[in-house]
Parts: C-alpha cells; structure tokens; sequence
C-alpha cells in the first residue's frame, strides 16, 4: 500500500514512477495536488485493488485501460476536472458498482449504453 494522501505538491504523475510497482494493491494519492492528466501507465498494475485520485486537478479523459485492470475492486476519480467520455466495459462497470466513483467532474461524460450499471455515476456527472 502506498498512501500519499494530502501530500500536496502541484505537478503531474510521472510515468516513469509507475513503472516498477505491478505487485502494489492500494494507491492513494488523494488531495495532492496532481494536475495533468491520468497516465496510461496505471493499467501496468495489474494488482491493483483500489485506486484514489480524488480530489486533485487532473484534467483530461479517464484512460479506458483503466477497466482492464482485473483486480481493481474500488475506483475513485471524484473532484478533479475530467473530461470526454467515461468508455469502460459494462462488466467492469458493474464490477465497482458504487465503488466507482466519478462525480464533480463537470466535463466528463457517461455513456448510459447499460443505464442500470451507471444510474448512480449519472446522478452527479454533469
């Protein structure tokens, strides 16, 4: 577990610094500061099991690598500045049920191509 929440320093997540960690379960990088947008490099954990980035000014659309991580149970992007359009798979959706959590990100969008999966994301993305 690495938790570096409320650390704050206003620079972007390096890709080089996910690099090494495919056995790491938890990352919480929560109110930071980290701005930029999400590296695609966060699919290379592959055992992740929760992932925070809440709360920071990442921009950007949210990699759809994202949901191929097998093992990622929790997910929360909330209160950032994301963008475009949330393009996970159904199953992944459903996965992470509540524990994918989007909201206050004002540009991003949901596509509701399985509206039962995505009812609780809809209600506060914008």
């Amino acid at each position: 577990m690495l938790d570096f929440s409320h650390i704050v320093k206003a620079s972007p997540i390096p890709n080089s610094a996910l690099s090494n960690l495919g056995n790491l379960k938890i990352l919480s990088l929560s109110s930071c500061g980290l701005i930029g947008p999400i590296p695609t490099s966060f699919s290379n954990l592959v055992s992740l099991n929760s992932l925070s980035l809440d709360n920071n000014s990442l921009s950007g659309e949210i990699p759809s690598s994202l949901g191929s991580l097998p093992n990622l149970g929790e997910l929360n992007l909330s209160q950032n500045q994301l963008s475009g359009k949330l393009s996970f798979p159904d199953e992944f959706i459903s996965r992470l049920g509540k524990r994918l959590d989007v909201k206050g990100n004002n540009g991003l969008c949901v596509v509701k191509s399985n509206a039962q999966n995505v009812v609780a994301l809809s209600r506060d993305v914008r």
